[in-house]
């Protein structure tokens, strides 16, 4: 059936004309759902905004993509993986220390040892990981030269708040950016409280509930043929795309508990057949001891030992 005839369908059922304006928008938001991640590690606490991210990227033009916290690269990698199937003339910075904060803990250097193999493997080209503190990252990136940006990193107010205003001259106008954790209230976090303060001073913004969280805001204006119009709070479109990525991130992250309780289950049989190995190992050599001839020839030594109280 054609886009024409399902619309003619649609406007004899509901007995009113279709505005024909969204339905370019749609077909492209409708895209988001074929996207599957390719890589999904531990913690999965991002998993559910995946799909939103995925269509994001792709929606404006956007030249430079900086995340400002990434540990094991759920949210990085996705943006990384649509830009490049979706062939975006886009440049990505990942920015972390790759030490963890009190907040999300502490880790090794095996963590970034693992997304550094699988950038270099996957996103060279335009994928860039600087392994700094985000203040410090400041002077590798232009001023306004950023259209979407990121935030992730230590999530008290202060912290936010400060991530937030010393990122501000590196944004291009128009800029998108995006807040982790704003529905998190836990002792401690303060996203949350920031975000309803830039509410009140951004009018283009959208927020997620899932996942603890996820509050996306226009900064300023530029001249662009992108549809912003879902950044409108209230809106029918606004509302479409906050369901509609609710209900993708929902089943995704369904699909990625699953997916890595079976990894799970894989390493433990992995780990006990490894064991059952070394153990038909041992029994064979412990075979192959008692039947040689030093085992029979020492034999009577080892008895009087024994009735002798020895070990």
């Amino acid at each position: 059936m054609t886009t024409e005839n399902t619309r003619e369908n649609a406007e004899k059922n509901s007995g009113t004309a279709l505005d024909p304006e969204p339905f370019p928008f749609f077909a492209g938001v409708l895209e988001a759902a074929s996207f599957r991640p390719a890589w999904v590690q531990e913690p999965n606490s991002w998993v559910r905004h995946i799909p939103f991210v995925s269509w994001l990227l792709g929606s404006f033009p956007a030249r430079v993509f900086v995340e400002l916290g990434t540990h094991t690269g759920n949210s990085y990698f996705s943006f990384c993986q649509a830009a490049k199937e979706k062939n975006l003339a886009v440049r990505c910075f990942a920015v972390d220390t790759w030490e963890g904060d009190p907040q999300a803990g502490f880790y090794q250097g095996d963590v970034f040892e693992m997304v550094r193999a699988h950038n270099q493997k996957n996103y060279e080209g335009f994928s860039v990981l600087l392994k700094k503190t985000f203040d410090a990252a400041l002077q590798d990136i232009e001023d306004a030269s950023v259209d979407l940006l990121h935030i992730d990193g230590l999530h008290t107010y202060e912290a936010v708040r400060h991530d937030f205003t010393t990122w501000l001259p590196k944004l291009a106008p128009g800029a998108v950016v995006i807040f982790h954790d704003i529905c998190e209230k836990e002792e401690g976090f303060g996203v949350w409280k920031f975000w309803e303060e830039l509410k009140q001073e951004y009018p283009q913004h959208l927020e997620f509930e899932q996942s603890h969280g996820l509050g996306v805001l226009r900064v300023g204006s530029s001249q662009t043929s992108a549809d912003f119009s879902w950044l409108v709070p209230g809106t029918p479109k606004a509302e479409a795309i906050r369901r509609y990525f609710t209900s993708l991130g929902f089943g995704l992250l369904e699909k990625s508990d699953a997916d890595l309780a079976a990894k799970r289950i894989a390493e433990q049989e992995s780990f006990i057949a490894g064991l059952s190995s070394r153990a038909d190992l041992a029994n064979s050599t412990i075979e192959r001891m008692k039947n040689s001839w030093s085992w029979k020839i020492t034999a009577p030594c080892r008895w009087v030992q024994h009735a002798l109280g020895g070990k």
